[in-house]
Parts: structure tokens; C-alpha cells; sequence
């Protein structure tokens, strides 16, 4: 197995950092100890935080004795910006996620993510399938500021950003402050988990499945407050199979796929509609056109929709609504 190298960039290069996965050699920090940042003796802190790095980049992701699971993938994530991962199961998404977040190592290559100036802020967050699993407080608030509790921020800050956090995922902390979690429906908790990831946003927020299990309404909150952590320059990589919301999110999409008893690769990508309009790349990535896009499409020959980008199934929907041309078949 290869090992990892956290790279360093000079304080002025920070502003235009982006978070990467490439292939090539790896190999661990030597000085690496517990608080983080590149060791040694005492007197290199402030060196090692002028060289703090920049850790992601994948080349090959393999388990022992078997043959490789993701092989030559190349991407990066810019802050700000929304990247999502579509591809059949087995394609090698959620373990791209996992290398992403340092839970596994590449046997060649690099990851490399910026690290954050203010060190409250962590680097990386991921977020697996159905995370309103993981609440545990006695309340909604609580469990929302839980992170803070263990920095040791005070009862009031704690408190007034909890209530900050549930607003920005739609959850009234009037009403919902003060509920145990287990009380809440299931969109609510997701809400509620994602409250958790916004109260102390990472720069990277990486999400396997995010729209799993939701209804239409948790969907589109859920939605809203991803736009909203893109607002404060946060990156965010997912991996979903929800078209017509990777649509609504995603700045660019890439497909992932593999050719039988091969390793998954990126076989192409782009914006999102540029992707849906490629049908030679949806099919190797076995993936249908998405329903709303084929149904614009559809209705546009028909000159029934008038022309313009339709991102997702609300927004044909909202097209429609104020087209005057009848629908005629």
C-alpha cells in the first residue's frame, strides 16, 4: 500500500485552494503527530502551519489479493462548489467518498484537501446514508450543538447558533428546539443531522445518498440548505442516485462506471445537463436520461416548453405553468 503526504501551499495560495484526487505516488508525513499539523520539535509549529497542506488526490483504491475497485481517477472540487457522483451500484462511488474522508488509503496516488485557516472549522465531514441515525441528544438543539459542547463554547453562543443552524434547514426552533428526535418525522431528522453539519460547516462536506428516504418536501429543504453552504464557500462532493436532485445541486456532475471484472473509473462529465444530453456516456455508465429531462425535451419538439435551461422536476413543472403554447400530442 502506498502511503500519504500532506502538501503544503504558502498562506497567500489559500484563497484559490481546491480540494483534489489524482493519481500518482503517496507517501505518508513522516512528523505527523496528534494535533494535526506537520511535528517535529516545538519550534517548527509555525513553519508547519505555514506549510499546512492541502491533503486529497486518488489513484487506485485496491483490497488485498483482489484486483483494484477504482483505478486513474482524477478530480477536484473547487469552494463553493457542488460536485456529484453518479454511476450503477458497484461503480466505486462510496468508496471514492471514503478515501475522500481519510477512512481508507489509496494504494497509489494522493489526497489532497485544504485545510482550514481557523482551526475550529474541520477540514472534512462525512456524511453516510440516513444520518439522522447518529442523533442521540436529548433535544433537537442540543444535538445540533453537540460539536460546540465539546469545544467548550458557551451555553448562550452554543445556543444561538444551534437556533441559526435549524433555520437554515427550515426547522422553526419554536417548534422544534426543544423536540427529542426521536419524536420528529423522518425528513425532519434528516434536517436535523444536517443542522449539525451547518452549525460548524467543514470545507468539504462529502454525502453518500443524501436524498435517501426523503419525501418531496425534505427534498427540497434538504436542497436549500446545500445552496446555502455553497453561499459561505463551503465544497460539497455526493454520491447519489437521485437524478433529478443531482440536477437541482450540482454545479458539474461526473459518471462513474466500470467495464465487467475491470476497476471504476471517471468515464466522463460535465454540467448537468450537458451529461443528460449525452447518450453514448449515460449508457456506459448504465444511467437512464433523467424522466424531467426527457419530458422537456419532449415537449420542447413538440413547442409545447419554451426554450431555456430546465434543471430539475420543479422547474419544468414551474415552465409549464407559465407557458401559454397548448400541450398537444
Amino acid at each position: 500500500r502506498g502511503q500519504v503526504e500532506q502538501r503544503a501551499l504558502p498562506r497567500s495560495a489559500r484563497a484559490d485552494q481546491r480540494h483534489r484526487l489524482a493519481g500518482g505516488h503517496v507517501q505518508r508525513n513522516p512528523f505527523q503527530d496528534g494535533t494535526g499539523a506537520a511535528g517535529g520539535s516545538p519550534g517548527d509549529l509555525d513553519q508547519a502551519e505555514e506549510r499546512r497542506a492541502a491533503p486529497w488526490d486518488v489513484g487506485r483504491e485496491r483490497l488485498v489479493g483482489a484486483a483494484p475497485v477504482l483505478e486513474g481517477v482524477s478530480l477536484d472540487v473547487a469552494p463553493g462548489e457542488a460536485v456529484a457522483l453518479v454511476g450503477a451500484s458497484g461503480s466505486g462511488k462510496s468508496t471514492l467518498l471514503h478515501l475522500a474522508a481519510g477512512l481508507r488509503e489509496p494504494s497509489s496516488g494522493r489526497v489532497e484537501r485544504a485545510l482550514p485557516t481557523v482551526k475550529r472549522v474541520p477540514p472534512v465531514m462525512l456524511a453516510l446514508e440516513y444520518p439522522e441515525r447518529q442523533l442521540f441528544a436529548r433535544t433537537v438543539a442540543e444535538d445540533a450543538a453537540a460539536a460546540l459542547w465539546i469545544e467548550g463554547v458557551p451555553a448562550d453562543e452554543r445556543a444561538r447558533r444551534a437556533e441559526r443552524a435549524l433555520r437554515e434547514v427550515d426547522l422553526d426552533p419554536e417548534r422544534f428546539a426543544e423536540r427529542a428526535p426521536g419524536t420528529l418525522s423522518e425528513g425532519e431528522k434528516r434536517r436535523a443531522a444536517l443542522a449539525s453539519f451547518l452549525i460548524e460547516p467543514p470545507l468539504v462536506l462529502l454525502w453518500d445518498e443524501p436524498t435517501a428516504g426523503l419525501d418531496p418536501e425534505g427534498r427540497r429543504a434538504l436542497r436549500t440548505a446545500l445552496a446555502r453552504l455553497r453561499d459561505r464557500g463551503r465544497a460539497i462532493l455526493f454520491a447519489s442516485h437521485d437524478l433529478d436532485f443531482v440536477s437541482a445541486v450540482a454545479d458539474r456532475v461526473l459518471v462513474l462506471g466500470r467495464e465487467p471484472g475491470g476497476p471504476g473509473r471517471i468515464l466522463g462529465g460535465g454540467a448537468p445537463e450537458a451529461v443528460w444530453d449525452d447518450a453514448s456516456l449515460l449508457a456506459r455508465g448504465s444511467l437512464p436520461v433523467p424522466e424531467f429531462h426527457a419530458l422537456a425535451r419532449a415537449l420542447r419538439e413538440r413547442g409545447c416548453l419554451p426554450p431555456g435551461r430546465v434543471r430539475d422536476g420543479d422547474a419544468l413543472i414551474a415552465a409549464l405553468s407559465r407557458s401559454a403554447a397548448p400541450l398537444a400530442w
